[in-house]
């Protein structure tokens, strides 16, 4: 329903994800991308280089600012390192307008 309360866990909601964007939660770290019209993805928003949260989604590339780590919005797997394995995947559903945890 449209300007319904948010359900209980909600981590984002669907309209503050832009296409080839995300939002990054703090807590449970979780980066939220939308790589394509929706296609609302979840990965562990922890690097796996050396355990920073990662900061933002530009352009399909979830950037982490400690060491410029990239990764794909796509599928979560290092564009350019450090980092040497991707970033896993959250288990988040849809739930109304919003993104909550599976």
């Amino acid at each position: 329903e449209a300007g319904g309360a948010s359900p209980n866990g909600a981590l984002a909601a669907i309209a503050d994800i832009p296409v080839g964007g995300g939002v990054v939660v703090a807590e449970p770290p979780i980066v939220i991308v939308q790589p394509t019209e929706g296609a609302i993805l979840g990965y562990t928003a922890v690097c796996p280089h050396q355990g920073c949260l990662v900061s933002e989604v530009v352009d399909n590339q979830i950037i982490c600012p400690c060491h410029q780590s990239y990764f794909s919005a796509e599928d979560g797997a290092v564009i350019s390192g450090p980092a040497k394995t991707g970033l896993t995947s959250a288990d988040v559903q849809i739930d109304g307008d919003y993104v909550v945890l599976g």
